[in-house]
């Protein structure tokens, strides 16, 4: 009889496995990111219906997806208003039966929705993504549909029930089915639920590595964004600053800066500090060798007797990838560290970089709201991220305590989502920005 059961629950693994693959071959991996939005209309519409419909599927099933289509068509032309094709979209999603939709078309139709400036729209099918979920579970809660059910319940900042899920999913027989390992998410609803688990990291530690968690654990380590700062929380005497680089701002000499300049370490991507970036700015090695720490996403490829790659947590994330400031957090939490976060609102006033902080990737300088030139370049930024996984990933961890940060910093995390997407259509969604 167990081996009967057995038998069946790993044949629906073996169909949903060969689900997932179908879609891959049909749809192919739904990226989006600047060039996907900064095409012309009509390569927009032929990537959206490429991706929503896939090059096999003709049924009229799809009639809603190019509908869709045509509606995000029209407003990235310009031929709509974004109050209209909000209505557009809104009207689409209200005559679904989401118990015959794919939650997965309705998590990409928000994505390309936030894409493009439509972020209402993009929170509307997101929370309908999830209803999909739960009624695809009821018919059969494969490993990795039960591994998606918990991080979506992360998202909504439900840590109990997602605790819950996580015990079930480790408890299955095919649990590595899941397609991820689970230590970062048990870590991370530990940190949320208050109970101190030491981090368990799957990257060999580096002498940097082992440096960097000694001078972090057990410290304040101020976390500097880009964005405006007008006020210091209250800090130890001892304590480390970090911040961000980028092109054109690899050192600070601000007279404004609220800690003098000061800075213990930086955070960077490889594309950075790749050799061709070393190579076009001669005197970049000597100012990044005067850290104590540069850490890098992912992989090292500075190479230097301060550098050192950093986790980018991505078991956590579903449909994007973090952030700087949100992988800074993670990063000294992981090390033990206390994280005091300063110049970082998740992009949801007009002004996203103060002067010291506008990059100039390519000779441009980037303007005041980090936008490097173009219609939806920060908006399909934020959605190549996802803006809502990193802002719900950061938000349960200053709800546990585990974050402080300025009067910004704080507000922004007490947004619920509704409000955080409304303001996100004020200052960047109707610009088109």
């Amino acid at each position: 009889m167990v081996a009967r059961y057995r038998g069946r629950y790993l044949f629906g693994e073996w169909l949903a496995t060969l689900r997932r693959l179908w879609r891959r071959v049909s749809k192919g991996d739904a990226r989006i990111s600047r060039t996907t939005t900064k095409v012309s209309s009509n390569l927009f519409l032929k990537y959206v219906r490429k991706k929503l419909i896939g090059r096999f599927e003709f049924s009229r099933r799809n009639d809603w997806r190019r509908t869709v289509g045509e509606a995000l068509f029209e407003w990235h032309s310009g031929r709509v208003s974004h109050e209209t094709a909000s209505k557009s979209l809104v009207s689409i999603l209200s005559g679904l039966s989401l118990d015959r939709v794919s939650w997965e078309d309705l998590i990409l139709t928000s994505r390309f929705a936030m894409a493009v400036g439509l972020f209402q729209v993009s929170y509307d099918f997101h929370t309908a993504s999830w209803q999909a979920l739960n009624q695809s579970a009821r018919k059969f809660e494969s490993a990795a549909l039960r591994f998606a059910k918990l991080k979506q319940s992360l998202y909504r900042g439900q840590i109990r029930i997602a605790a819950e899920q996580l015990k079930q999913l480790q408890d299955s027989r095919t649990h590595e089915l899941a397609g991820s390992p689970l230590e970062t998410v048990d870590w991370y609803i530990q940190c949320c639920l208050g109970r101190n688990v030491q981090r368990k990291s799957h990257m060999s530690p580096s002498r940097v590595d082992v440096l960097w968690g000694e001078a972090v654990c057990g410290r304040d380590v101020l976390l500097v964004g880009p964005g405006a700062t007008h006020e210091l929380p209250e800090l130890p005497e001892e304590y480390l600053v970090a911040r961000v680089i980028g092109p054109g701002v690899y050192e600070w000499q601000d007279p404004s800066d609220l800690v003098f300049n000061k800075t213990d370490a930086v955070y960077s991507i490889p594309e950075n500090l790749l050799p061709g970036a070393m190579r076009a700015r001669p005197n970049l090695q000597k100012m990044v060798e005067k850290f104590g720490f540069v850490n890098i996403k992912k992989r090292d490829v500075l190479l230097a007797p301060n550098s050192r790659p950093v986790e980018s947590f991505w078991q956590l994330f579903s449909f994007g990838h973090p952030q700087m400031i949100p992988l800074m957090v993670l990063d000294v939490l992981a090390h033990g560290g206390r994280p005091v976060v300063v110049g970082s609102d998740f992009f949801q006033s007009s002004v996203a970089y103060r002067d010291s902080e506008r990059r100039s990737p390519e000779g441009r300088v980037q303007s005041a709201n980090g936008s490097d030139g173009g219609e939806f370049d920060r908006t399909a930024l934020m959605a190549s991220h996802n803006v809502f996984e990193n802002w719900s990933i950061i938000r349960n961890l200053v709800r546990a305590g585990l974050v402080r940060g300025d009067e910004r910093f704080l507000n922004a995390c007490a947004l619920s989502p509704e409000e955080l997407f409304r303001r996100y259509d004020e200052t960047l969604g109707k610009y088109r920005i």
